[in-house]
């Protein structure tokens, strides 16, 4: 039985983790730049009411990409966990066979 390393599987993991790593960054960003689409959006509202108007949009949309990062995180997480959980059983199961 080949070794967990020979497989490419550590490799794999770590390439989950780094985008695990890399994506709250990815979000930050979009974030950021959402939070200065609404400030040009105050900066140029005719009237108050255009400004809760923006508002609220911006509310909605923000909550809407929250809830996607989320899931997005969350579907990362489940894999490194799955994949890990995976590469220890077999890791045992060789130390194992080994005693």
């Amino acid at each position: 039985m080949a070794h967990s390393d020979e497989t490419g599987e550590r490799p794999a993991a770590m390439k989950d983790i780094r985008e695990l790593n890399v994506k709250p960054l990815d979000m930050a960003q979009a974030n950021i730049q959402a939070l200065f689409d609404l400030a040009r959006q105050i900066a140029t509202a005719e009237a108050p009411s255009d400004v809760v108007k923006v508002c609220t949009e911006h509310a909605r949309k923000q909550f809407e990409m929250m809830a996607e990062q989320m899931r997005e995180l969350t579907a990362i997480g489940q894999k490194i966990a799955a994949d890990s959980s995976s590469l220890i059983a077999r890791d045992a199961e060789g130390t194992s066979r080994k005693t």
